[in-house]
């Protein structure tokens, strides 16, 4: 079967539709450049302000922006529908205090699409959107570590810290799993655990913190209306066939006065086989290579059973191997075809089979957390050969 580059379909962890290619080129969020991070006197006359919208267009804009991410979201809708009504609310109900939800799952399951999803669905408003790694900013003695505050400050790009859009930002906050309470820190290790913490406090219970001090423009900024997720994978609690309760978070050691804070979960669900087939053949880095392949002549080929052996793979992998590393293989390997085949005019059209993905042997293995007397299901014959009918 000769795949052709989609002209749409699904994201999942980096994975826009071929035809969304601003998904390609789009700055990273909380760029200064990117349409919802212009500055409050330079925002384009289009972009839309957040209000209290009428019942029947915040139906609408509901449905709107649910639709816009499911275009490109495989397999999650309920997840998609939970970050819609969210950011919708955010944008056209006039809500006087900003939501705070946890978007968890397994790595590589697309939680981080899902985010640049809804960022695009909501493009025409005018928000400024913040992205904070909490790896960086809570290990004590990292002296490299940017200030919660400093970076909410450059993510407003130049709206006052008091002004209606500023008080509206969007923060995503990245690996949340690493902000956790460490008993027996001392000296100033301890106190910077303790400051940080107390900036977490600040975000999460919609108090004031203070921002652009490394700047030199230091302001006192209320999150009190700001909407904020978190985004982390928390890989103890796996579970995906249940949400993950506070107290299971606070056991793991995340903060009790931030877990009671969070008022929504977002559960995201690592995908099945038919489902990562789905994702896997619209995989941006792949559609991209093909639209190159075909440029220069040659027609590409990837088989259904190299498709079917990445997800495999992965679905039978627990943990080890994700989504996004079965994208890489089939990319790989159609880069490899086309070296070939740049060697060898007469190599036409490119195939891709199974024989040609470059799977490491640890992503055919189980978790070592995996109980010895368990193999999970696993059998190498459905990995190493196609599916028996």
């Amino acid at each position: 079967m000769t795949t052709q580059p989609p002209s749409s379909g699904a994201h999942e962890e980096g994975n826009p539709t071929a035809s969304q290619a601003p998904s390609l080129t789009r700055p990273e969020i909380g760029s200064p450049n990117s349409a919802s991070g212009s500055s409050a006197d330079c925002s384009t006359p289009l972009a839309r302000q957040c209000a209290t919208l009428p019942a029947q267009e915040l139906r609408f804009l509901i449905r709107q922006v649910r639709e816009s991410m499911l275009k490109r979201i495989v397999g999650q809708d309920k997840a998609v529908s939970q970050l819609a009504l969210i950011g919708a609310l955010h944008v056209g109900a006039g809500l006087p205090c900003g939501a705070r939800a946890l978007v968890v799952g397994p790595t590589g399951s697309g939680k981080t699409s899902i985010i640049d999803a809804l960022h695009d669905a909501l493009a025409e408003y005018d928000l400024r959107w913040a992205r904070v790694d909490a790896g960086d900013t809570t290990s004590p003695g990292w002296s490299g570590a940017p200030a919660i505050g400093d970076v909410i400050y450059s993510s407003l790009a130049g709206a006052h810290p008091n002004s209606s859009v500023a008080r509206r930002t969007v923060v995503v906050v990245d690996e949340v799993h690493h902000i956790r309470v460490v008993p027996g820190l001392t000296g100033n290790m301890g106190q910077a655990k303790a400051d940080v913490l107390a900036s977490w406090l600040g975000l999460f219970g919609g108090g004031v913190l203070q921002i652009g001090g490394q700047a030199g423009c230091p302001a006192a900024w209320s999150s009190r209306e700001a909407l904020v997720i978190a985004v982390g994978a928390f890989t103890s609690l796996l579970d995906t066939r249940r949400y993950p309760t506070p107290e299971e978070l606070v056991r793991l050691g995340f903060p009790l006065e931030l877990a009671t804070r969070l008022g929504e979960i977002v559960l995201v669900r690592s995908l099945g086989e038919e489902a990562l087939v789905q994702l896997l053949r619209r995989w941006p880095e792949l559609t991209a290579l093909q639209v190159v392949c075909a440029r220069l002549g040659y027609p590409t080929e990837i088989t259904d059973e190299a498709f079917r052996l990445a997800a495999r793979v992965v679905t039978l992998s627990r943990g080890t191997a994700s989504a996004r590393s079965a994208g890489a293989w089939l990319t790989a390997a159609l880069r490899e075809g086309l070296i070939q085949a740049l060697g060898n005019p007469e190599l036409r059209p490119i195939v891709v089979t199974p024989d040609a993905l470059p799977i490491p042997f640890h992503a055919t293995r189980r978790r070592d957390d995996e109980p010895p007397d368990d193999n999970g299901g696993w059998d190498a014959t459905l990995v190493l050969t196609p599916r028996r009918q």
